[in-house]
């Protein structure tokens, strides 16, 4: 957990130095549904599907614009993120949610005098999943993985990509799509003896939102 807060705190550092010279910063928020593609449970039992269930999020950041190309930015994003596990026609599931913190460059394909600019992102930071429910003496499906109230820090990578119009010369509507990966939540979602779980989680976050330039 350590190591990756100080990794995080390496990215904001080395981003923000150049961010203090300029003059163009952004603050907004953006809201959206993900989907989530989850791992595998197998033991010599069988096999059954495990991970998080697809959930609403909101986000708010800050930013700020690096020369005519280039833009950097710090998000923080809320997601509903029920724990579950099924086979067939069985399955349990169990309240949860993640928050996340992480950096993004991002790199547009035209300049600033331009209204509508599609770019590229990329970046990483960190994921905290929980499980908040109450434990109970029996979940189905315990053979494979125990759904857990405890919580897990792990480090993530952000891909995607997205366009922003300039509505007014102060506010940027925005459309993007971010490809969240992490490793498997062992511990919130912890497989008992025997059972290996394969797979890292994939979190595709379509969003829409409006910014703030000044």
């Amino acid at each position: 957990m350590r190591i990756a807060l100080r990794q995080l705190l390496f990215f904001g550092v080395v981003f923000a130095v150049p961010c203090i010279a300029q003059k163009s910063w952004e603050m907004g928020g953006s809201a959206g549904y993900g989907f989530s593609l989850n791992g595998e449970a197998d033991n010599s039992r069988g096999k059954a599907d495990t991970g998080i269930k697809h959930g609403i999020f909101a986000s708010a950041y800050g930013g700020n614009h690096l020369g005519e190309y280039f833009s950097g930015e710090l998000r923080y994003t809320y997601r509903v993120s029920d724990l579950f596990v099924s086979q067939g026609g069985t399955s349990a599931r169990f309240n949860g949610d993640i928050h996340q913190v992480h950096y993004d460059v991002l790199v547009h394909t035209n300049s600033r005098e331009n209204r509508l600019r599609p770019y590229f992102a990329f970046g990483g930071g960190v994921r905290i999943f929980r499980g908040a429910d109450v434990e109970s003496s029996f979940q189905p499906l315990s053979q494979f993985v125990l759904l857990t109230r405890t919580s897990e820090l792990k480090p993530m990578l952000s891909l995607g990509g997205g366009v922003r119009y300039a509505f007014k010369d102060w506010m940027d509507i925005r459309f993007d799509f971010r490809d969240y990966l992490t490793q498997f939540p062992t511990k919130v979602i912890q497989p008992v003896p025997g059972v290996k779980v394969t797979g890292w989680l994939h979190d595709f976050m379509p969003m829409g939102g409006v910014g703030i330039r000044f």
